[in-house]
């Protein structure tokens, strides 16, 4: 059974994680910067965490969230999720608030398809599938991510909220789907490089095979998990009646 407690953590976030990578990232075009960007917290106070989980949206209200998998957009065909929260370590919370922060910089924000998955929905989905596309959704084992809450599957999208143009649709699932995929366009590229080089600079690491899911290179350190998302939220309304409260970083840090 799951320790089950309010979680007090005064967190000041460091700097973004340092890069093999030359100066000269590869970025789109660049855009005007958000005229009010949001500004990110300097530090998680009264965060309500469950098992080490927290709602993104309570943290930093600036990702746009659309989870597939709390409707039938996805490769199962049906609603896996019950609600549509997005649920995540907070770890990777962190150092996904300095991906956005860069993205931001930028005139971008990052979107999210998916974050923590349930093992049980995990295996759910894997049972639903064809034997032809089981291995799209694998069954749970030890190397599970989603069911850590440490990775996300993500894009990026411009001031008017619109996607920007990357290789494949999410969970296309064919040989461009890889990071390495040679065959893009020079705008693909560009964008699927750019995203890739925040993301790592923030301290994730892509998937061998799919260009939009990032994780925590420390994933097995992280318990696999199966919280329901109705447990989150009877806990949080049990114990949280008022939203986080957020300290948020002085002008111009």
């Amino acid at each position: 059974m799951y320790i089950l407690g309010l979680t007090l953590l005064v967190t000041t976030l460091s700097a973004c994680n340092s890069s093999n990578q030359s100066n000269a990232d590869p970025s789109p075009t660049p855009v005007t910067q958000f005229a009010e960007q949001p500004s990110l917290p300097k530090s998680l106070d009264e965060v309500y965490a469950y098992a080490g989980l927290i709602e993104l949206k309570q943290v930093d209200p600036s990702f746009v969230i659309d989870l597939k998998n709390a409707t039938a957009d996805n490769i199962t065909g049906m609603v896996q999720y019950e609600h549509d929260l997005c649920l995540i370590n907070i770890d990777a919370a962190k150092a996904l608030m300095k991906a956005q922060k860069l993205a931001m910089a930028d005139g971008y924000r990052i979107k999210i398809w998916d974050a923590y998955r349930p093992l049980s929905v995990q295996a759910a989905m894997n049972a639903s599938l064809p034997d032809d596309k089981k291995h799209f959704v694998p069954a749970p084992s030890n190397s599970s991510q989603h069911c850590r809450g440490i990775a996300v599957d993500i894009t990026l999208v411009d001031e008017n909220g619109d996607e920007l143009d990357m290789p494949t649709d999410y969970c296309e699932f064919t040989e461009a789907t890889y990071p390495n995929y040679e065959g893009a366009t020079e705008t693909q590229t560009k964008n699927r490089e750019y995203l890739k080089s925040i993301m790592t600079k923030a301290g994730f690491k892509v998937l061998s095979t799919e260009w939009w899911h990032y994780y925590l290179p420390s994933y097995m350190n992280y318990e696999r998990l199966d919280v329901k998302f109705d447990d989150y939220l009877q806990y949080r309304e049990a114990n949280a009646p008022t939203p986080a409260s957020i300290s948020p970083s002085p002008s111009g840090t």
